[in-house]
């Protein structure tokens, strides 16, 4: 049995592990709902996280799970603004999620990198706050990059990259661990 876990600030991440859940057909839980008969059922667990200036939510979580349930199959997939299409985010993803894992469990988990998007009106004051300040920074920058550019042109407004389509390789990661 597949058990997806997820945790959501703004929707993104909910977003990407409710598509999940239905192409898997399988249980959708956060990590305030999901039970021990969950886990302990489940083959395979999928773990969802947003990652905001850096940080994912409840990362430290997953890290126990896997470290009590070491002979599950697990993916961990992460959703931010950053393209995954471009390597060096995905790089620095990576990198940003192996310094919390130490490497005996990095070999245990399947990572995967989704797009999201950002929704000014959801944010909380301290979000808004980083924002505020990341795009005052950014625009004293002699010259931006496309992804910065448009994050400053946005400024304010509400950014959309969600695509059902991106969960493909996640899912033959995970019809390949069933097999």
């Amino acid at each position: 049995m597949n058990l997806v876990i997820y945790q959501s600030r703004y929707g993104h991440t909910q977003q990407y592990a409710e598509w999940i859940a239905q192409e898997l057909t399988c249980p959708l839980k956060t990590f305030k709902t999901v039970t021990l008969a969950d886990i302990e059922a489940a083959d395979t667990i999928i773990f969802g996280s947003g990652v905001m200036a850096g940080q994912y939510k409840d990362l430290g979580k997953f890290i126990e799970l896997v470290k009590q349930y070491p002979d599950k199959h697990y993916a961990f997939f992460s959703v931010s603004i950053t393209d995954p299409a471009k390597a060096d985010n995905v790089a620095f993803l990576t990198k940003q999620i192996n310094q919390r894992i130490e490497l005996g469990l990095q070999e245990k988990i399947k990572y995967f990198f989704f797009r999201g998007g950002l929704d000014y009106e959801r944010m909380n004051g301290l979000h808004r706050l980083i924002m505020r300040v990341m795009i005052g920074s950014l625009k004293k920058k002699p010259a931006l990059s496309p992804d910065d550019q448009r994050l400053v042109d946005t400024y304010g407004k509400r950014l959309d990259y969600l695509d059902r389509q991106a969960i493909a390789p996640l899912l033959d990661y995970v019809h390949q661990m069933n097999h």
